[in-house]
């Protein structure tokens, strides 16, 4: 059963910011500004530093109930919001380390 989303009509303008979408669906920061970069959600780039994305409440609806219906179609990247070997290494690290595992 779909989760009814029509509260958030009234609860939030047309278009709102980077900050009210990541708190509405419950995600970091970063994955909101990737899943706006890589057009997962239609948004309006304006450039700026911040209050960078407009996005409308609509979109934000439609990005909820496909992820609900399925989550497959929405999938990032394995590890791409974990620092994991990252932050231990650095990246200059992690380049030098997968050349060696190749040999």
């Amino acid at each position: 059963m779909a989760t009814d989303y029509s509260h958030l009509l009234a609860e939030y303008p047309e278009k709102i910011c980077q900050d009210q979408f990541y708190r509405i669906c419950r995600i970091s920061k970063r994955k909101a500004t990737w899943l706006l970069e890589n057009g997962y959600i239609p948004c309006e780039d304006t450039g700026k530093k911040t209050r960078r994305f407009k996005i409308r409440i609509t979109d934000v609806i439609e990005y909820l109930t496909r992820l609900e219906d399925s989550p497959e179609s929405l999938l990032t990247p394995p590890g791409i919001f974990s620092i994991g070997l990252q932050a231990h290494f650095g990246v200059l690290g992690l380049i030098f380390l997968k050349k060696a595992c190749k040999r």
